[in-house]
């Protein structure tokens, strides 16, 4: 019954919902041949959409051929980098007249290097997580459970229950995790009994320890889905045992959701090809072979609103050859080498989640060009920042440190420092470096 209610409201208020999951089922099956020609046609419709339109795309292709009629066409064109989507975001807008069908997203990137993009909201994005939800034994009907940042609270709490029913879903805020507040979400979670577990990395790593101190099971869960930082072999087993099924990794970035996740084989992740298109290049762009780790290189392909053409995101990984034995087609890419989030931790024993401390320059990502979080053995943290060019990006970066100090409950002293230059191992990116970790 709460299966067909759910499908029941989506056919009414969101249609075209209903429709595009279908053709995803359908599509997860396509053959080489037939998954090209579709993402050669869209690639065609988008390039051409962004020349037209954006006066960022035609002042850098102005030097390209843009007739798209091969995907070696298309690799031709120059890749856009970081930098370029940092100082030319409303430049690359295509559809100035149409902002309503747009989301305007912050980020603090894989490095710790904040920018600003749109998304297309106009795609139903979330009909992946539908697939991969069956693709794992459940179902986009079922309850599911959140270790994850923006816990809405009030009024918006209420909304929030009424548009996601017949689901309910479980909040617990990645941005201090104590024992009393974890103690609190387990009741919620075996009261309600969500058959999915979703969050950060770290997040559900911190309680899963707190499950295992506490001897607390949750017999009842399906799956455990984790995003937003790589996942070693060694946490995925030691969540496996202490939650009692398996864990699936999902890839993606804040400038474009959705780029990869696990099957049930949990054998490389397979690309959500029908949206987005992936590149593995080298240090001059040229394409690497299949199986050799690179740079990362991703085209939206339903964003028309903001178009990311070959963007390089940052992060690190590689294509993998063959066919997956669970029997869907779409290319797989391996686990991505990029962001290593550890976690801020407190005097009293809480813990805050390295991938929401990413997000803490979201609403100002021009004052810094880059920052890191570096916590000492007494716990102190030094907040390192590379300015922006704002005037006001210093005022910032100290409002930044009285936050962070009230987030901790101010058991924690947190210091400012300017800096030139942070350096980076390529591939690995350690946001937090902590001596205490």
């Amino acid at each position: 019954m709460k299966r067909l209610l759910f499908f029941f409201k989506n056919q009414i208020f969101r249609p075209r919902a209903i429709q595009v999951f279908r053709n995803l089922k359908e599509s997860q099956y396509y053959n080489a041949e037939q998954l090209h020609r579709f993402q050669l046609n869209k690639l065609k419709r988008l390039v051409s959409h962004a020349v037209i339109n954006s006066e960022f795309y035609r002042d850098k292709y102005k030097n390209n051929e843009v007739n798209i009629s091969h995907i070696s066409d298309f690799q031709r064109l120059p890749i856009l980098s970081r930098a370029e989507v940092k100082n030319s975001s409303h430049q690359m807008i295509a559809e100035i007249d149409l902002k309503r069908v747009s989301r305007r997203i912050t980020t603090g990137g894989s490095s710790g290097d904040p920018l600003e993009v749109y998304h297309d909201i106009r795609y139903p994005i979330d009909t992946f997580a539908w697939r991969v939800l069956q693709w794992w034994g459940g179902d986009q009907s079922n309850n599911i459970a959140f270790i994850y940042r923006e816990v809405r609270t009030g009024w918006r709490k209420i909304l929030n229950s009424m548009i996601w029913l017949p689901t309910r879903r479980i909040f617990l805020d990645a941005s201090l995790l104590t024992e009393k507040k974890m103690g609190v979400f387990s009741k919620k979670i075996n009261r309600v009994r969500p058959p999915t577990l979703q969050g950060y990395v770290s997040g559900v790593l911190q309680y899963a320890r707190f499950c295992e101190k506490e001897n607390i099971k949750h017999d009842f869960l399906n799956c455990v889905w984790v995003t937003a930082a790589p996942l070693s072999e060694a946490d995925r087993r030691y969540m496996e045992r202490i939650f009692g099924c398996s864990v699936y990794d999902q890839y993606g970035c804040s400038e474009v959701f959705w780029i990869s996740a696990e099957c049930e084989m949990q054998d490389g992740l397979h690309i959500m090809a029908e949206a987005r298109y992936v590149e593995i290049v080298d240090e001059n762009d040229l394409p690497v072979k299949v199986g050799d780790y690179g740079d990362i290189v991703i085209t939206d392909l339903e964003n028309y609103f903001h178009p990311l053409i070959r963007y390089r995101n940052g992060d690190r990984g590689r294509l993998i050859s063959g066919d997956c034995k669970c029997g869907v087609m779409l290319p797989r890419m391996d686990k991505v080498k990029g962001r290593i989030s550890d976690v801020v931790r407190v005097p009293s024993g809480a813990v805050i989640a390295g991938e929401y401390l990413t997000t803490i320059f979201d609403d100002a990502p021009d004052a810094v060009k880059c920052f890191q979080l570096q916590q000492k053995k007494d716990y102190s943290i030094s907040l390192v920042c590379v300015l922006g060019n704002g005037d006001d990006a210093l005022e910032i970066c100290n409002v930044k440190v009285h936050e962070l100090e009230r987030l901790t409950g101010n058991e924690i002293k947190v210091s400012l420092s300017i800096v030139e230059k942070i350096d980076h191992d390529r591939g690995k990116t350690r946001f937090i470096l902590s001596d205490l970790n």
